[in-house]
């Protein structure tokens, strides 16, 4: 008798790293599912635009929205004051990326 395939093992969820302590802003990327999505999200935006993200920090930070579900954002920053945020998002807009701000 024939063995059964065993099924492929789920790949680790990628783990919710904490969000920078403090006053400040910092934009928000996408919001995904999971924590492997966004983690994939990161890697796809840093890939296409290095140049702006460069030297920002990533964080996934856990958002349960009820009956919705959990989802995962997707957060670069810190910045030190709205004008800062808003220029960089702007940078990533006319990139054509997306991005929110979001007050810490």
């Amino acid at each position: 008798m024939a063995a059964l395939p065993q099924p492929a093992e789920a790949a680790p969820e990628a783990a919710v790293s904490p969000a920078p302590v403090g006053p400040g802003f910092v934009l928000q990327l996408g919001a995904f599912r999971t924590t492997t999505a966004a983690a994939a999200g990161w890697k796809l935006l840093s890939g296409r635009h290095a140049g702006i993200l460069e030297g920002l920090e990533h964080f996934v930070t856990e958002a349960d929205l009820g009956e919705k579900g959990k989802f995962f954002r997707l957060q670069t920053g810190p910045f030190p004051d709205r004008p800062a945020a808003n220029a960089k998002c702007n940078e990533l807009k006319n990139a054509g990326a997306n991005c929110i701000i979001v007050a810490r």
